[in-house]
C-alpha cells in the first residue's frame, strides 16, 4: 500500500475518533460552566478543574486542558501550598502538555 493511501486511512480514523469523543467534549464544556459554583470551596473547585483538564488532556485537547489545569494549580497552591502532592501532580501534567 502506498504511503498516501495509509495517510488517508489515518485521517479517516482520526475523524471517526473525533466524532466519537464529541459527546464527551460537550459534557466537559458544560461542566466548565458549572465549576464556578464551588468558588467558595477552592479545594473542590481545584479538584473538579483538574479532572476536567485531565480528561481534555487524555483526549488530546491540550488547548482546552491547559487553562483548567493552570486554574486548578493556582487554587490548590492557595489552599495547600506547593508542598502538596496533588499540586505537584498538576504541575507535572502542565509540564507534559508544554513538552508536547
Amino acid at each position: 500500500m502506498r504511503a498516501w493511501m495509509r495517510a488517508d486511512g489515518d485521517v479517516e480514523r482520526l475523524r471517526t475518533a473525533a466524532a466519537a469523543f464529541e459527546p464527551v467534549r460537550q459534557v466537559l464544556d458544560e461542566a466548565e460552566g458549572e465549576v464556578e459554583k464551588f468558588a467558595d470551596r477552592p479545594r473542590i473547585e481545584a479538584r473538579l478543574r483538574y479532572t476536567i483538564g485531565k480528561v481534555y488532556q487524555n483526549l488530546g485537547l491540550y488547548e482546552e486542558a491547559t487553562p483548567q489545569l493552570e486554574t486548578a494549580l493556582e487554587l490548590r497552591r492557595g489552599a495547600s501550598g506547593m508542598d502538596d502532592v496533588v499540586a505537584a501532580a498538576m504541575l507535572a501534567d502542565l509540564g507534559a502538555i508544554a513538552a508536547g
